[in-house]
Order: structure tokens, then sequence, then C-alpha cells
């Protein structure tokens, strides 16, 4: 028996009533407080179905998830025994879905390298949790980018569909290719991207993806470009394969993830001929109580003929490592280590307040608080160069994280590289 959007009225449990360890099956879900969420958006979140044995460690596993899709303010998951039926409601509350803003964007999270501008993000458009952005950037790396993202184009399939067309004047990031120039230099690229995923199960997703990309350098300097003239024109295309058990992704405290992705680019070109391969694992876990740890392995891999600077490997931009945040390395390949334990003060505290003319969706956050200690290491390599554990660049540190759920998250750090210099971080979002 599955029953939706069905009014809790006198029959909704008083919230957080559930019973610790306590197995029971479940007969029917009710949804209410999506006014503008689709149900099957919620029910995809779920583990579970209808008739199934469950306990609350498993409703509190999925209470997180249904939170992981960024939609709501808040999200509550209550039993109740009626007519002889164990009845679950799901209430949720909507989060705002419109927000056109100012844009500032701190690239290779560096204060010294602000783009400005405005951005529309349109979250859960016609309430499938489709997501259109438009941004026109300026300052560092100006940019001007359209992007449309649906998870269910075929519900019944579970097919997705993304499109994203963007065009960017970027600053270059090898140092390398910064001496061969003689000089800083920027490049202006087009590209444009259609993918299809499906989700194969709740826990596994598969996605392809194909495009094209227009890349232009200043001048022709070997290196800088991978086809023997100043512009680079290809068409690409690749694969990723993510498996996510996570239970919270903004602050995950249970699960792991893995993701692996190829990329091939040159089609269309015959100059242009080289491969990437990405692979991601972490895995979180509790030690005791309020305290867990969490651990990430992760490498990037660039191989083929000719490739140009601006597609090795980096840390220090996109991959970051603690103690070395601001310093550049790059190779061919990068190897990624990090190793977190941190403590949850409280993580499910609900902050309202009402304001004059603000909608009450604007003025509602999930607000958390942990600390942290971690160590970090990586190394950016060329396959001659030695993989010895003195050629690693290491970190550690301690820190703070403030969660305002579903909106962001916020750290505060203090990391010591290995001569123990310290450098303060100001950063948003969890590092992995």
């Amino acid at each position: 028996l599955l029953v939706l959007q069905l009014p809790l009225s006198a029959q909704s449990p008083a919230p957080d009533t559930l019973i610790t360890d306590l197995i029971f099956k479940i007969d029917s879900v009710t949804i209410t407080g999506n006014h503008i969420t689709d149900d099957d958006i919620i029910l995809g979140e779920l583990t579970f179905k209808p008739g199934e044995m469950i306990d609350s460690l498993i409703l509190a596993y999925n209470k997180e998830r249904i939170y992981s899709l960024q939609l709501f303010t808040k999200v509550s998951l209550d039993v109740a025994k009626q007519d002889g039926y164990n009845r679950l409601y799901i209430n949720v509350s909507e989060g705002w879905y419109i927000y056109p803003l100012p844009y500032l964007y701190m690239h290779e999270k560096d204060i010294n390298k602000l783009s400005f501008g405005a951005e529309l993000k349109w979250f859960n458009f016609r309430g499938r949790n489709e997501n259109i952005y438009m941004r026109a950037g300026f300052g560092y790396d100006p940019s001007y980018v359209l992007n449309y993202y649906i998870p269910y184009l075929s519900r019944k399939e579970e097919i997705s569909f993304q499109s994203s067309l963007e065009y960017v004047t970027s600053k270059n990031r090898s140092i390398q290719a910064d001496a061969l120039f003689g000089d800083e230099f920027n490049y202006k690229t087009f590209k444009y991207l259609l993918g299809l995923g499906k989700r194969v199960n709740i826990f596994n997703k598969i996605d392809v993806y194909a495009g094209f990309s227009y890349l232009e350098a200043p001048r022709y300097v070997k290196g800088i470009t991978a086809s023997s003239s100043n512009i680079d024109r290809f068409g690409f295309a690749g694969a990723r394969y993510t498996y996510d058990k996570r239970d919270l992704r903004q602050f995950p405290t249970d699960g792991n993830f893995f993701s692996a992705e190829y990329i091939y680019k040159g089609i269309g070109n015959s100059e242009i001929s080289h491969h990437e391969l990405t692979l991601d694992y972490r895995n979180y876990f509790n030690i005791t109580g309020s305290l867990y740890a969490k651990y990430r392995l992760s490498t990037n891999q660039v191989f083929g003929d000719n490739i140009p600077y601006y597609d090795y490997a980096f840390l220090g931009t996109t991959e970051k490592i603690r103690g070395h945040f601001f310093s550049k390395r790059e190779g061919k390949s990068i190897y990624t280590t990090s190793l977190e334990a941190y403590y949850i003060v409280f993580k499910d505290w609900h902050l309202e307040f009402d304001l004059p003319l603000i909608p009450k969706s604007l003025t509602s956050y999930r607000i958390g608080l942990a600390f942290q200690v971690f160590a970090d290491a990586g190394i950016a390599k060329n396959p001659e160069d030695s993989f010895a554990w003195d050629q690693f660049s290491k970190g550690y540190g301690f820190g703070m994280t403030v969660l305002s759920l579903p909106y962001n998250v916020a750290r505060i750090e203090v990391a010591f590289n290995e001569r123990r210099v310290a450098q303060l971080i100001l950063d948003f979002g969890i590092m992995f």
C-alpha cells in the first residue's frame, strides 16, 4: 500500500519518536510539505519500499539522503501505527529555488583571484529537481556560462540529461607554459557538452557525454597548444561511473564513494590525441559516539601523444594539499590522499526567523558545527619522476566546520607544511 500527498492532520506522529533498534515493516508512505517537488524525486532517494523491514537507523540514513537533494530546509521521517499498519510520514519544508544573485568566486580558492558579476540559479525547475544556471563573470577569468541538468529525462528508465555551453577567458595555470611563453597569458576557450546518464540503481550511476572544445592562445608556442597553430579545435567524449552510498553528501558521516572517469580528446583533429583517467575513492565511518573519520585516495592520469600544458594534472588548483594550499605542482599524473577525524558538536539544529517581505524558505536553516584534525599528502609527477614519499607535498592541521543547509558549508582551518609553517584557510564546502 503506497499513499502519497495525504495531509498529516491529527494522524501525524510527534517528531523524533522513533524507537532505537526496533525492527518493523513499513506498510505505507505519506509525503507532505512538497508543494513544488514531485513525490517521485523524494521516493527515489529511499533505500526501502513499502512491505520491507527497516529500523530507526535506516530511517535516519534515508533522512540524510533526502537532505542531500539540497531542496529542503527541513526533513522529518516519523512512523505511526494506525489501524494496524505502520505508516511512514515524510514531511519536508521546501527551500528557495530561484536565485538572481551577484556573482563572486575565488579561483583556486585564492582571494587574489576573484571573479565578479551576476548569476541566475534556478533549482528544482518544474519540481523535477531540474537545474538551470546562467552566469556572466568578469575580473579574473571572465566567463559566460549556461548549464541545464535534469536527473529524470525519462523517469521510468531513470535517464538523466545535461547540456553545457561556456565561453571563458582563462588564465594559464601551468608554470612551465608561462616560462615557455615568456610571460603570463590567457586562453580564450569555448566549450559545448551534451550528456546522458543512467541510474542503474539507487547507488550506481553511469554517465556518457560528448562535446566540442575551441581553445586559442595569444600566439603559437610548442606545448602551449596541442596542434601546430595557436588554436586547438577538437571533439571529446567521455564516460563516468559513480558509486555513492554516502548519507548526507554535503557533510557525510557514513558510507563510501567511488568514481571512475575516462575522457578522450582529439575527435576530428589528427594532430590531437590524448586521454584522461580520474579515480576517486572516499570512505566515511563512525569511531565512537560523535567522533567520525574519513579518508580519500585519488589520482588523475593524462596520457597520449603531444599533451599540451593546459591539460596537465595540477595540485594547487582544484586539488589542494592543506599546508601547501596555494602552491602549484604539475605533471602528467597526480596522486592525493587525505585522512580526517571530526567531532560533531551538533548537526541538526534548525534555525528559523521571520523578516518582513522575506520568504520563510530563505530564513530557515539546518545548522551544524564540527571540529576536525587532518593530514593530506600529494604528488604531481611525470612518468620518469620519482614516486618516493619524500617527493610528496604533505600537510596537517585542525579546524572548524559550520553547516548552513541546504545552502552552504564553511570551513576555517590552520594547516602546517613539513617545515611547520602555518597557513590560514577560509573555504566553502567540505574538503572531501
